[in-house]
């Protein structure tokens, strides 16, 4: 694919203070140039943080206006003359994969509004002063292409950030039978001891719930103040061995589910940080698909439309009807054949690191 560009100079000016990819020309300046509003250029030495054009009467001619966070990007300064192409050959990208860091909420908002939106390999797209976009990956991709993001493109979402977490572990009699060699509840244990500890220290309200015929609260939604989340990583997966079992055979994971969701709705959480969800169970649980599709209707509300899940199931079982639930979330399924093999799994997504399917 052969790709037209037309390199052109620019003075430098200092514009409107956005976290944007767009730039402003003088209408006259873009004319003589050849470039329409709307066009995207880019600077020829670096090629990175495609912009957007804009027309603006108060740039002078010859000048182009950046906002700060382009110019910091670019490493350009106030009357620097700067070489710049416009790119005439945009690729459509089918699948990306971006890092978010901080507030995932600025993200969300940025991405439902934009129709489209232009990057480069490796790139930082400007969103917000709380938040930090990445480009990881376009799929075949290749350096000094600019590929054109859209709603046809396959976004897969990275996110390292602020974090609400509820916590469901199993509290029926099987968490005390055997597995190998180890008790379920001793192997929880350690596999929420894996999936908690570098998780919690992004977590700003945490609870945990144990479920068999009815809900018990362990931890009611505790904000976990920064200098305490390395003492939580240590506390928390104690209630997972402390927690009382019930006699009862019986894991009513709908009604657990119903109460978190409630729960996140009576704290109003999920307008900025994450709703993120961890299930442990130590035996399949019963399964009825239209209540499940109707707790995480209202799950999804609450999150507004972004949130991350994790399933574990402990034991030799198949988890059928787990791995079905986990579907329906779009979360991530863990099981295995034997306890190592779970918890060399869990070990592997042990920071969450992406955020489940249909966030957008």
């Amino acid at each position: 694919m052969f790709f037209v560009m037309v390199m052109f100079k620019l003075k430098v000016s200092l514009g409107k203070n956005l976290h944007r990819s767009i730039c402003w020309l003088n209408p006259k300046t873009a004319t003589d140039l050849g470039i329409s509003e709307g066009d995207i250029i880019i600077d020829s030495d670096y090629m990175i943080c495609p912009l957007r054009v804009e027309y603006y009467d108060l740039v002078r001619e010859g000048e182009i206006a950046l906002p700060t966070t382009i110019m910091f990007r670019l490493g350009a300064y106030a009357g620097e003359e700067r070489y710049f192409k416009k790119i005439d050959n945009i690729i459509d990208a089918n699948r990306v994969v971006f890092y978010v860091v901080g507030e995932i909420m600025d993200w969300v908002q940025y991405y439902r509004e934009a129709n489209d939106f232009y990057v480069v390999l490796d790139d930082l797209i400007p969103v917000s002063p709380r938040v930090s976009v990445r480009v990881v990956d376009i799929e075949n991709g290749e350096t000094g292409h600019v590929y054109r993001v859209s709603k046809n493109t396959q976004v897969d979402l990275l996110f390292s950030g602020p974090m609400n977490l509820a916590i469901i572990i199993d509290g029926s009699k099987d968490m005390l039978k055997m597995w190998g060699k180890n008790r379920k509840i001793d192997l929880a244990r350690e596999i929420s001891n894996v999936l908690l500890e570098y998780n919690l220290r992004k977590a700003v309200n945490c609870a945990i719930f144990s479920i068999a015929e009815d809900v018990d609260i362990l931890l009611n939604w505790i904000s976990i103040d920064p200098k305490l989340r390395w003492f939580m990583t240590k506390l928390i997966p104690r209630f997972v061995t402390d927690m009382i079992i019930s006699p009862s055979e019986e894991t009513r994971l709908d009604i657990a589910l119903e109460y978190v969701v409630e729960s996140f709705k009576k704290k109003n959480l999920g307008q900025k940080a994450l709703n993120s969800l961890l299930v442990i169970m130590a035996r399949d649980p019963s399964f009825n698909e239209r209540k499940i599709k109707n707790i995480f209707n209202e799950f999804k509300e609450v999150s507004n439309g972004v949130w991350r899940t994790i399933w574990v199931g402990i034991g030799n079982q198949k988890f059928e009807n787990l791995k079905e639930i986990a579907d329906i979330f779009g979360g991530k399924f863990i099981s295995s054949r034997t306890p190592m093999g779970l918890y060399k799994k869990c070990r592997e997504l042990a920071d969450f690191r992406f955020v489940d399917r249909g966030w957008w």
